[in-house]
């Protein structure tokens, strides 16, 4: 049997948001700054979901010790701090007023992991509006714990269009490769 990879957990949670949800969805996405988001869906309403697919348990350990760092009031070391960075923006939004900040924060953030992280992810997530979403051994996504709204704010203009030209690149790299 192959070994489980994160394009295994993508390409579901794209039939999750394409087939079952009738969302848009792209797939490595730059939000803001360096930051790339593993997976973001949009609806029909213009709101947004992220994604952040982890496949391996030292992977999500330091994302979850980030989270915890903000909820404890401790700050982070070396190793976590570019997640605190991105945590902090999401789970203190309100505080942020700066232009642009705000804008790429989106409505939801799930984390998507295979069955034998779920407990792990689960307890990681537990005092946040974080959803969890789980790869399952029939190869689809099963949402464990529903995240709760980030904001209210739609997706920005500038942000959507991001979206669309990722998509219509991603649409001609597969059509010029035929």
């Amino acid at each position: 049997m192959n070994k489980l990879n994160s394009t295994d957990l993508k390409t579901a949670l794209m039939e999750y948001f394409l087939m079952h949800r009738g969302m848009s969805a792209n797939t490595e996405m730059k939000l803001w700054g360096s930051y790339i988001a593993d997976v973001v869906a949009v609806n029909k309403n213009i709101y947004f979901a992220e994604v952040e697919v982890k496949v391996n348990k030292n992977d999500l350990e330091r994302e979850l010790i980030a989270i915890n760092c903000l909820l404890n009031g401790k700050n982070p070391n070396n190793t976590q701090a570019s997640k605190y960075s991105k945590h902090r923006h999401y789970m203190e939004i309100e505080s942020y007023t700066e232009y642009g900040v705000k804008d790429c924060v989106p409505n939801q953030f799930y984390f998507c992991v295979p069955e034998e992280l779920k407990d792990m992810a689960l307890k990681g997530v537990k005092n946040t509006r974080y959803g969890v979403m789980v790869y399952n051994k029939h190869k689809s996504i099963i949402i464990e714990k529903v995240a709760k709204r980030l904001h209210d704010d739609k997706i920005k203009d500038y942000i959507f269009i991001k979206f669309l030209r990722k998509a219509s690149f991603e649409a001609y790299k597969y059509m010029s490769n035929k």
